[in-house]
Parts: C-alpha cells; sequence; structure tokens
C-alpha cells in the first residue's frame, strides 16, 4: 500500500506525468470540511493548464463564497466579481477626453476640423491620443462611442452643418442640419452631441471630424469637461 510519502513524492514530481481517470467515478480535492487551501500549477515556471473539456455534454462550474472572485494575467486583475453580483473588467480598453481649452475659428467655410480633445478623465490601456485626437482600437472587437461639441460663431451666412464619427474606412455620419433652422443666429451657440457602436479590427482609429460651411472660419468648440468631450469601450 501506499504510504502518504510515497504519493507525495508522486505528486511533487517534476518530471512525471498525473493521470488520475475516474471513470464513472468522482475525484475529490479538498472536499473534506477542514478549512485549507488548494494549489494547482501555481508554481514559477511556465504552465499550461486546462480545466474541463468542450467534448460532449461537458459543463464547468466555478464557484465562490463571500470572500469574492479574480481572473488575473500577468498585466494584473482582468475580471473582479464581488459575491453580490457586480462585475468589474478593470483593463477593458475605456477612456474619456475633453478640450481644456477652446479652440478658436476651426471651421465655417467648408473646413472639415478633426476634433482634438487635449485633455483626459481617463483612458485605460493608453488608447486615446490627446495630440491627434485619435483612438486607436488596441484589439478587433465592437466599440461604443459617444461626443458631445458646444458650438459656437454660427453667422446667417452658415447654410451647413456635418459632423461625422470618422472609423477607419467608415465615416459614420451622425449630425447633418441648416444650423439657422435650429437656432436663433444671435445666441451663435448649438450643442450637439452623438453616439454609435461600430466593429473596429486591431489598429483601426476613430476621430471626430465637424465642417460647417456657407461662411467664413469663424466656428468655435468651446472648452469645459461637460460641453466638449469624446468617450468609448470596447463592449465586445
Amino acid at each position: 500500500m501506499a504510504t502518504q510519502s510515497s504519493w507525495n513524492n508522486k505528486i511533487n514530481s517534476s518530471k512525471s506525468e498525473i493521470t488520475l481517470n475516474a471513470g464513472t467515478n468522482t475525484i475529490g480535492i479538498g472536499t473534506d470540511a477542514s478549512a485549507n487551501t488548494v494549489n494547482i500549477a501555481t508554481g514559477a515556471a511556465a504552465k499550461a493548464v486546462t480545466v474541463g473539456s468542450t467534448n460532449g455534454a461537458s459543463s464547468l462550474a466555478l464557484k465562490f463564497g463571500t470572500s469574492d472572485f479574480t481572473l488575473a494575467s500577468a498585466t494584473g486583475t482582468v475580471i473582479s466579481a464581488l459575491d453580490t453580483g457586480q462585475v468589474t473588467m478593470p483593463l477593458r480598453p475605456t477612456f474619456r477626453a475633453y478640450r481644456s481649452t477652446a479652440l478658436s475659428n476651426i471651421t465655417g467655410d467648408g473646413t472639415a476640423a478633426t476634433i482634438v480633445f487635449n485633455a483626459e478623465n481617463y483612458d485605460i490601456g493608453s488608447n486615446y491620443n490627446t495630440g491627434t485626437g485619435a483612438f486607436v482600437a488596441p484589439v478587433t472587437g465592437v466599440y461604443n462611442f459617444v461626443f458631445a461639441l458646444y458650438l459656437l460663431g454660427f453667422t446667417a451666412a452658415t447654410t451647413d452643418l456635418l459632423c461625422v464619427m470618422n472609423a477607419t474606412g467608415n465615416a459614420l455620419v451622425v449630425k447633418k442640419f441648416n444650423p439657422r433652422a435650429v437656432a436663433a443666429i444671435s445666441s451663435q451657440e448649438i450643442n450637439i452631441a452623438g453616439c454609435c457602436e461600430v466593429k473596429m479590427i486591431a489598429g483601426n482609429s476613430m476621430s471626430i471630424v465637424l465642417t460647417v460651411s456657407g461662411g467664413t472660419k469663424v466656428v468655435d468648440i468651446l472648452n469645459s469637461s461637460n460641453y466638449s468631450y469624446f468617450s468609448g469601450q470596447l463592449i465586445c
């Protein structure tokens, strides 16, 4: 009969393969009623760990109590789940940028102006460029974007406003109208906003492009984190 010591020597062997085939029975690890710690493949060397199977009617259940659950990589925590149901993904690409200073005379004469939101509230993954106004997708997936602009300086000569969310190879028109038809020219102010979901390939970019036509180059963008901003995140 194998002793406790001989079993330990086999289980801790770095050069042996251990196979436990239960057949129609159940294999239990750490199923006793006492408090203990179960470590699987936690050594310093690189490990390839497989749990579960995709064959047939296989199923997998991961369960935890009141001490919460985390899934981590070498980069950090990927998923954090509380026992009360709240789930966060701390490394999900997410950003919010805004204008910290006003932009003056950027369009009005038909100039297509890429809006550079030069300051950030947050940028998980550092994928938004405050110098160019572009978000670059770090991975392929579906992203959701939202923006708002507070515009000043319209004149009676203004005939058209066009704002697009400019994804690589796909310009999405989100606003197109005659500002004179929706706002009193005497106020010279209009607030616009838009959003979209778009499939992006890793390396594709997204930026906001504004074109106002019919007059001279006198249209400004007001600076404020609450008025003129651009945000987005990977959703799946």
